[in-house]
């Protein structure tokens, strides 16, 4: 029997889609694992993308992690104060207060007195 040539470019397309959905499940389901037991989510998912066999050593990182000190979930290190962050963050903060006080949602004594509160922060 004779198949066309665009019989096997279709499968060629379907088999692509297939390994594309299975590389999106496998590297979720390292994340998964990886912050239900307090592992580091990104490394997980890397691990899993380039090693044949990296869903299966998360999985097993995982379960034989001693289980009394090992956190819920992954807290990434936290970000080092630095002025630029600090300074984005009243200008958010104030921006935030704004829209409160558009929508309604506080008063303008309210907002004087968050807005005060901020700013005395700096």
């Amino acid at each position: 029997m004779f198949f066309p040539f665009g019989f096997f470019f279709l499968l060629w397309i379907v088999a692509g889609v297939f390994g594309i959905i299975k590389l999106v499940a496998r590297q979720r389901a390292a994340r998964t694992i990886a912050m239900s037991h307090g592992l580091n989510p990104e490394e997980a998912a890397a691990t899993t993308l380039l090693t044949p066999n990296g869903l299966d050593a998360t999985y097993l990182a995982a379960n034989l992690r001693p289980t009394p000190e090992a956190p819920t979930h992954y807290a990434p290190p936290p970000l080092a104060p630095t002025p630029l962050n600090a300074a984005h963050n009243v200008e958010a903060r104030i921006h935030e207060l704004n829209l409160l006080k558009q929508q309604g949602v506080i008063t303008e004594d309210e907002y004087n007195t968050r807005r005060q509160a901020i700013i005395s922060e700096i």
